[in-house]
Parts: C-alpha cells; structure tokens; sequence
C-alpha cells in the first residue's frame, strides 16, 4: 500500500541499488557461488542490434529500455536532475516498510542456484 502516493504524471524509479553490470555480475558471482572471486565475469560490449538478433522480443524491449535511460541522462532528465516528477520507490513507503527492504546480493542469496 502506498503512505505517499505521487502526484499524477510521477515516473518511479523502483530499484534498491545503482549498479553497472560489472557490479552485478560480481554479486551475482558472489551470491551463487558461481564465479565468486574478483574478476572472473566479464561484460562485452554488444550493439542494441546485436542484443536484439540475440534475444529477440525480450532484446527489443531491453534495448528500448538503454534508449530511454540515454535520453534521459542526455537531457538531464534523471533523479536529482532538473526532472522534479521523478521519484524513488522507498519515498512512496513507510519506514517500517524500507527497512524490511533486501539488497541485490541478499536476494541473489536466497535464490536455488545449483541447477544452473
């Protein structure tokens, strides 16, 4: 339930951390015993058309996701910017309800990985 529900026309930001895929891999890495030491992901860059020929309607929506957050960033349209109908997630919420929050690598924690 929402305590402070936003003005009509608000866009959300519903993430608990800012993280570069490096970072995530390396929690990811961490998390599921898969590659826990220091360096053993890589990120490759890709083209959106390359990522699309990969993986198809999901790779379209994704590389429409990077356009969008490009303009944003080249129009200053990001949180904290000059974009004031933009807000994150944990202000819509009451204390209680950020503290019972979970942080990316805790949550990869709690995931089965063993059959991948």
């Amino acid at each position: 339930m929402l305590r402070n529900p936003p003005a009509g026309g608000t866009y959300i930001r519903c993430n608990m951390e800012d993280l570069t895929l490096d970072s995530f891999l390396s929690l990811w890495g961490r998390a599921s015993g898969k590659s826990p030491e220091p360096g053993s992901t890589m990120v490759i860059q890709l083209t959106p058309e390359q990522y699309i020929q990969m993986w198809g309607e999901m790779g379209v929506e994704q590389a429409s996701q990077w356009r969008l957050f490009e303009w944003m960033a080249a129009n200053n349209q990001v949180y904290g910017g000059t974009y004031e109908k933009m807000m994150r997630c944990q202000e819509l919420m009451a204390e209680e309800e950020q503290a019972s929050l979970v942080g990316t690598e805790e949550s990869l924690r709690r995931f089965d990985w063993t059959g991948y």
